[in-house]
């Protein structure tokens, strides 16, 4: 269980261009709670963040995802020769990219 905000955190999607937490409540709301991914409660301590919690159907997509992402890296790795710490360098330096990335491509400027 997490709020909007704490999702956003999570996934370090805070830095992102028009990443509100209104914005991304409506992602959240549109992606995971139309296909019966998530669930939406009133949070007891703050009635603007409502709560999310996964269902078993999103817990099994989230699962499937890792396994995919593990499958991944895992190619990479053994592609590049890369030891573990390596490997780790190298995905932190994807998820700062796409994060950069998709700052550029929305300003128009690195």
């Amino acid at each position: 269980s997490a709020t909007f905000s704490e999702v956003a955190e999570e996934l370090h999607i805070q830095d992102v261009p028009r990443s509100s937490t209104s914005a991304i409540s409506q992602a959240i709301s549109s992606l995971f709670i139309n296909q019966g991914m998530v669930e939406k409660r009133p949070n007891p301590k703050d009635q603007r963040q409502p709560i999310i919690t996964l269902t078993e159907k999103g817990r099994a997509a989230i699962e499937k995802v890792k396994e995919m992402r593990i499958d991944m890296l895992t190619k990479v790795k053994v592609a590049m020769e890369l030891n573990d710490s390596d490997a780790s360098v190298l995905e932190r330096a994807f998820a700062r990219g796409i994060v950069n990335f998709d700052r550029m491509a929305n300003n128009g400027n690195p």
